[in-house]
């Protein structure tokens, strides 16, 4: 809402102090089975929220995705920043997230 959020470098900028949540539903495509660790994190300027965290993993499909949903709740002050990062480790091959209303971040400001 606002200017809070940018979408050209997908920084949230809290613009009151509170309690915020932040979630994600992500869902990462081609991923192969060399790739073995696989890191979903919401970085925040006081903290960093490891959301989801896996070591080697059997994709569930050939279609070599994994959907993840997660969420968190985080004390910000006005003008913190909060950002969504994903690391994938092992394997030489590119990962993209799909878009198109399947993978999506969201925040907003609980109290």
């Amino acid at each position: 809402q606002d200017s809070n959020y940018n979408h050209l470098t997908g920084v949230f900028t809290a613009p009151v102090q509170g309690n915020y949540v932040f979630g994600a539903s992500i869902n990462t495509q081609g991923l192969t089975s060399g790739m073995n660790a696989y890191v979903l994190k919401c970085e925040t300027t006081s903290k960093t929220y490891r959301l989801v965290e896996l070591g080697a993993f059997a994709l569930s499909s050939s279609s070599q995705t994994l959907q993840i949903a997660t969420s968190t709740l985080a004390r910000m002050n006005a003008n913190d920043i909060a950002y969504f990062t994903i690391w994938v480790g092992g394997g030489s091959k590119v990962v993209s997230l799909q878009g198109a209303g399947i993978s999506f971040i969201y925040g907003y400001l609980v109290d």
